[in-house]
């Protein structure tokens, strides 16, 4: 029983720790972007430091195009971001007017929701599994946030007492176990990850 649960644990932690390397490449892969998005937009978008803000700059960027206010005084606002690319490549062609930075843009746009499509699937992971071995790890969906910190508690004297002073699991597995955990009570209590200085400076 023992080898069962250190060995599925290990699996479970090399696939978070896969999409935690994904991540931190759709990361590289923005800041990288963004970048040259400051300069071709001549400083009108700036990067932000959250997931969200730089969704809204950028949104509000490509909004303020003559495309899209060409169809906003159409009444056409409801529309996806493949149609949004389908618009502009249509209007480059009957106006003549170059939109590659809004093409630009919307694929930055979609690169900050690749990077929040692979948090969610690592937390999405993280809770299925750890709540197969301590059920209550599935309530941090609903927790308010005074309630997350015992929550923690409960969850890691559970993994303690049932699982590791029991020796269902070795010290390593613990270890693992809590990094998910943690990661786990991370995201409901900050959500999304920052653009650090990490990723700026890389």
């Amino acid at each position: 029983m023992e080898k069962d649960y250190n060995k599925k644990i290990l699996d479970i932690y090399k696939k978070v720790r896969e999409l935690f390397a994904k991540t931190n490449d759709k990361m590289i892969e923005f800041v990288t972007n963004a970048s040259e998005f400051v300069l071709m937009s001549e400083n009108l978008y700036q990067i932000e430091r959250t997931i969200k803000l730089n969704k809204i700059a950028i949104k509000a960027y490509i909004l303020d195009s003559n495309c899209c206010k060409s169809l906003a005084n159409n009444n056409i606002s409801n529309y996806s971001i493949n149609e949004l690319k389908q618009y502009f490549k249509k209007y480059e062609q009957e106006k003549g007017e170059i939109c590659d930075i809004y093409l630009f843009a919307i694929n930055i746009y979609e690169l900050l929701e690749e990077i929040e499509t692979l948090v969610d699937e690592r937390i999405n992971l993280e809770i299925n599994e750890m709540s197969s071995l301590i059920k209550i790890v599935n309530d941090v969906k609903n927790a308010s946030k005074d309630d997350l910190e015992n929550l923690y508690l409960q969850i890691k004297n559970q993994l303690i007492n049932n699982f590791l002073n029991s020796k269902l699991i070795n010290n390593e597995t613990y270890n693992n176990c809590m990094y998910m955990i943690n990661d786990i009570f991370n995201f409901y209590i900050s959500g999304y990850p920052n653009i650090s200085d990490e990723f700026l400076e890389s």
